[in-house]
């Protein structure tokens, strides 16, 4: 129908305004007037760079994979993550904490424009093999760490084919733009804001597609006639 055709284009003029200014927030910050040239491009003259390593710690070493007969032996309701979302959910947990997972094989690395490489996780959760466990060494830079990580394009550092790995070195080495804690603060309030306004349409999208869905199946199975 033409609503549904309208809400996905709103989806995505929204997902691509969302992706323009996140380039320009966590690139060119607010106000600023004076940039300076660096490894990872132009950015505010105030601003420093920092490689993951220093502003992360790597918590891998506590990651436990679990097969799929032992997740239906602990079912639950706290989410268990693999490379690129919530693969279950169990009844135990081996991290409380805010979190930001980076794929380390089978991610979405060539797919970064449309997909998230990175995931943020608030509270108790149970993480495989499959994702890099990062958490930020002081806790309020956490959603900007995020933030320039879920679109970044590293495939220039991936390795291998169609399961590409993002090894543990090469992870450390990346590096971000980090400006000072309270302008972080404020241009991650501006993407989170954005970030409900994407999930509004998303929903709707959703919301719609299971109606078309139920509707075609009424209509093929003669439960709506159409005269």
């Amino acid at each position: 129908s033409s609503t549904h055709a309208e809400i996905r284009a709103a989806g995505r003029i929204t997902r691509c305004l969302l992706q323009g200014l996140m380039q320009q927030l966590l690139t060119k910050g607010i106000g600023h007037t004076k940039f300076k040239k660096t490894e990872i491009g132009e950015i505010p003259e105030e601003w420093g760079v920092k490689e993951l390593g220093e502003i992360c710690e790597i918590l891998d070493s506590k990651r436990v994979p679990l097969n799929e007969k032992q997740r239906a032996d602990m079912r639950g309701d706290i989410p268990y993550y693999g490379a690129n979302s919530i693969v279950d959910y169990v009844n135990d947990y081996l991290f409380d904490d805010k979190l930001i997972l980076m794929a380390e094989d089978g991610g979405n690395f060539s797919e970064f424009r449309d997909k998230p490489i990175a995931f943020y996780v608030e509270g108790k959760c149970w993480v495989n093999n499959h994702a890099h466990v990062l958490r930020a060494k002081d806790y309020k830079s956490s959603k900007w760490i995020f933030y320039n990580l879920v679109n970044k394009d590293i495939t220039n550092i991936v390795q291998g084919g169609t399961r590409a790995k993002l090894n543990q070195k090469d992870l450390r080495n990346i590096v971000i733009a980090f400006p000072k804690v309270y302008e972080q603060i404020e241009i991650v309030k501006i993407l989170s804001e954005v970030d409900e306004i994407i999930d509004k349409y998303q929903n709707k999208k959703i919301k719609l597609e299971e109606l078309k869905k139920g509707l075609m199946q009424q209509l093929l199975t003669g439960k709506i006639r159409v005269y």
